[in-house]
């Protein structure tokens, strides 16, 4: 069988749009993000709690992003001084926004988490003028793609009680984007399962 140069042109796009398409396909993956695992473990009682199904990918959830200070050794010695009667800075207190200014992260770094929850759908209610955390709304769905997680609902047994509650969790350990993960120390908002206790 004889190939005329037309089907032997015809050959060599062929192969040049392939071999396109993959450089273009490589290149997208290298631009890819990297992604940072949050240490955050599943809750004990979802161990042993009956799975319901995946959680309405609708529902809305209240985010809280925990950041830590800038310079926790300096907050600390601030502490310790305000407290000390020894100490030259006894009781002399500072507001929230002063403590942000000296001791939490820089307004980049704050806008940096805040664009990201943007770009994901998030809608900010709060940031916190101490720069210690960010309010957000979102939706299952944003937040299982913005964190790179899955959540879900049980029939949990509480302690004490006899009687199973319904309660969402993540199942997989949340992840965010490595350039904002120094400033990110925890996510709340992606479980119902732990409370806050009462104390009498």
């Amino acid at each position: 069988m004889q190939y005329t140069a037309m089907s032997t042109f015809q050959a060599l796009s062929s192969l040049s749009t392939v071999l396109l398409a993959a450089t273009i396909a490589m290149t997208h993956q290298s631009k890819q993000t990297n992604w940072a695992v949050l240490p955050q473990e599943i809750p004990k009682p979802i161990l042993n709690a009956k799975l319901i199904g995946p959680k309405p990918g609708h529902d809305l959830l209240h985010i809280t992003v925990s950041i830590p200070y800038r310079d926790p050794e300096g907050m600390k010695a601030f502490v310790d001084g305000v407290s000390d009667p020894k100490s030259p800075h006894y009781r002399q207190f500072i507001t929230p926004e002063e403590a942000g200014q000296r001791f939490g992260i820089v307004p980049s770094d704050l806008k940096l988490i805040s664009d990201y929850l943007v770009s994901q759908g998030f809608k900010i209610q709060m940031i916190a003028i101490n720069r210690l955390s960010i309010l957000a709304d979102a939706t299952v769905a944003q937040a299982e793609k913005a964190f790179k997680t899955s959540i879900k609902e049980f029939n949990v047994v509480e302690p004490g009680s006899q009687v199973a509650a319904k309660r969402f969790c993540y199942t997989v350990a949340p992840s965010v984007p490595a350039t904002i993960r120094p400033f990110v120390s925890h996510l709340g908002g992606l479980e119902d399962v732990v409370r806050p206790r009462i104390r009498h």
